[in-house]
């Protein structure tokens, strides 16, 4: 078959609806969204009355163990959040007073050990352009009723059998996307799990990370080998669905997408209408015409872009870093990092460099913010002490205090300091050029804030804090000081007269290196690996 999609295949109309909060709809645009739909049989993934921590804790009070302490001990995980998950326990009414497994306990517990999955056939849904499954499952299509005017475009024919009505829909044509590769039996399996997922989660998307980053279920009990293509090649079809905005959310340009299943407003599809009409100019069009304005059409219109473009960046930071980076100090800082590069992919082309150069910059302010805030939490007094030297008077012999000055003496401190927490040595040469009164300006309390000499006094300060997250990034991430040099060379170069042309790559992939630095620093986002060394309790915090 030839694998393209055209005006005349099929549209599916699952009835896309906006969640209770937006019950109040002033504008909304139609459109139809590309999907290769394959016809799989698969397990029907149960879900799971027990997350990891309490099946293992609810485990151990079956054998006896009742004492959060020794529970804890067992488990490698702190008493605290044994103890919490014991009282989670209670209140499910799986656990007693005495910390004893009750007898609803014992049946879930013994129910959560056996996953039986009945076989279910049905379609699972891949994106043209990225190959990734929609987390979503359908067992029958559902087919809208079209009409084609005089130029070839569709309408859908919406309503009941004796009061139908016309709506015009944007169709979205993937061309130039590539041939699809038949999805994984694990993606299907997820996508089943994902879907029930989602319609736990419809109307509450707060809690909702809808994606297929974690599979929902126990890939060890779940049979893979048992899904099956009933077509072995997909169909092209196009799914029903609308953009919209409501009385709150107008007057600032802010704009919503329906999941095109039924399960409310979509926070995944958005992210994909913003990175597809980057390159669509015609869907460009139709969100612009959702909020009622061309972008650049005077100062008011211009308010309204930024807006709009700092609501894009801050999902984007959230999609990156998930959403409790709203609570960390430096989130303004990578919101204005992030909104930097949205504006220069948006302008593409016609982007000035110095906006690329601006963008750079934004890049290394956010790590200077970061470590900053590692520095207010673990002091870097220590920093300073470790470069001072103490100078004998030959003629008086009194002593007195300075800053040592041999450079040599100071790159070899540097250097060592380095290696004792983990991290790959020699260091970048830029690093290892921080003067000893820059390191002293940069850790005393509201210092100066300069990226390189900044992040030496944190080295020098670590082996002060038995707990510095430096130790955790070190196991993590050896070579996690060349990349914030990286980072460094390129946001401090920007701008320079002599400084090479900036382009549109660097500053994606500057951008793309931060987001790792700060995953790896503060333990969120996709890049914050756990830590083996630091047990369940590590993946317990992540999650």
């Amino acid at each position: 078959m030839a694998f393209n999609f055209t005006r005349e295949d099929a549209v599916l109309n699952f009835g896309p609806r906006r969640p209770r909060e937006h019950t109040k709809r002033t504008s909304w645009e139609y459109i139809l969204w590309p999907a290769w739909s394959y016809r799989v049989v698969a397990p029907r993934v149960r879900d799971r009355q027990l997350n990891m921590f309490q099946r293992a804790v609810l485990g151990l009070c079956k054998a006896g163990q009742q004492d959060f302490t020794s529970i804890g001990q067992r488990l490698s995980i702190h008493p605290d959040l044994a103890a919490f998950i014991l009282v989670e326990l209670c209140d499910l009414g799986y656990v007693d007073g005495d910390g004893l497994a009750t007898d609803q306990g014992l049946r879930v517990l013994e129910d959560d050990a056996h996953d039986v999955h009945d076989m279910v056939a049905g379609y699972v849904f891949q994106d043209p352009w990225t190959g990734d499954l929609w987390p979503r499952f359908v067992e029958q299509l559902d087919y809208c009723d079209l009409e084609f005017d005089e130029s070839g475009f569709p309408k859908l024919l919406l309503g009941t059998t004796g009061k139908p009505w016309r709506q015009g829909a944007f169709m979205v044509l993937p061309n130039g996307a590539p041939t699809p590769t038949q999805p994984s039996p694990a993606k299907v399996v997820s996508a089943v799990a994902g879907h029930r997922k989602g319609m736990r989660y419809a109307d509450d998307l707060s809690e909702w990370e809808d994606d297929l980053g974690q599979p929902g279920y126990s890939p060890s009990t779940v049979h893979i080998d048992r899904v099956s293509f009933i077509e072995e090649e997909p169909t092209p079809v196009f799914l029903m669905t609308y953009l919209y905005l409501t009385e709150s959310s107008s007057s600032a340009g802010d704009w919503h997408a329906c999941d095109p299943f039924g399960l409310g407003a979509s926070v995944r599809l958005r992210r994909r209408v913003e990175q597809v009409m980057q390159e669509e100019p015609n869907l460009y069009n139709v969100v612009n015409r959702l909020v009622g304005r061309v972008l650049h059409d005077g100062l008011e219109e211009q308010r309204r872009w930024v807006e709009q473009l700092r609501t894009m960046a801050a999902i984007e930071v959230e999609g990156r870093l998930g959403v409790n980076i709203r609570t960390h100090p430096a989130f303004e800082q990578i919101l204005s990092m992030e909104f930097a590069r949205q504006e220069t992919s948006l302008l593409g082309r016609d982007c000035p460099e110095s906006k690329l150069q601006a963008a750079l910059r934004e890049c290394v302010k956010v790590l200077e913010m970061l470590l900053a805030e590692i520095g207010q939490r673990y002091s870097l007094i220590n920093a300073i002490e470790r470069v001072r030297v103490t100078k004998i008077d030959r003629r008086t012999g009194r002593r007195s205090v300075g800053l040592q000055q041999d450079k040599r003496w100071l790159q070899a401190l540097f250097n060592a300091a380095a290696k004792d927490i983990g991290f790959l040595v020699p260091l970048p040469k830029a690093m290892l050029f921080a003067t000893a009164g820059k390191i002293q300006a940069a850790a005393q309390p509201g210092g100066h804030w300069q990226l390189r000499p900044l992040l030496v006094a944190t080295l020098l300060a670590v082996d002060s804090h038995r707990d510095h997250p430096f130790r955790r990034a070190a196991r993590i991430a050896p070579d996690l000081l060349d990349k914030i040099d990286t980072i460094a060379t390129k946001g401090g170069g920007a701008g320079h007269a002599d400084s090479a042309t900036t382009t549109l790559h660097d500053v994606n992939a500057t951008v793309d290196l931060t987001y790792t630095v700060i995953s790896i620093l503060s333990g969120l986002g996709a890049d914050a690996e756990v830590d083996p060394e630091e047990g369940i309790g590590a993946a317990h915090v992540k999650a």
